[in-house]
């Protein structure tokens, strides 16, 4: 619930700001005469500057600061993944060397138990 009203409160400021910094929409608002306009007005104010920041944001994302940082983020990515898979690789490799060994001598004990058996029932049988 802690993090709820931190939001709230952010929400909150956030809006507070944004009619405190628009001139235009705060002398609209000062106009409206019913809830409905209230809310019409803040509507179109945000769907305006809602457009605006978009395009800004397109602009920010295309800018060739941000290609260049997203390029080298993706270097440093696939990098990092690289070193993973090799990790990943050389486990694997050691696992199936062990898997091999146990399987070596999970058969030899096999054997050896099979020929036991075998020596056993044959004594049981000349009996």
């Amino acid at each position: 619930m802690r993090k709820l009203s931190i939001l709230f409160s952010a929400l909150g400021g956030a809006a507070a700001a944004y009619l405190v910094s628009n001139k235009k929409l705060r002398a609209e608002l000062s106009k409206a005469k019913t809830t409905d306009d209230v809310g019409k007005i803040l509507g179109k104010h945000l769907q305006q500057d809602g457009k605006k920041l978009g395009k800004d944001i397109c602009d920010f994302l295309e800018s060739d600061r941000v290609q260049n940082k997203i390029k080298q983020a993706n270097v440093t990515a696939q990098k990092h993944f690289d070193i993973a898979e090799k990790e990943v690789r050389t486990w694997l490799q050691k696992g199936k060397k062990e898997v091999v060994k146990q399987a070596g001598s999970a058969a030899k004990s096999m054997k050896k138990t099979v020929k036991k058996r075998t020596r056993n029932a044959f004594k049981i049988k000349q009996v």
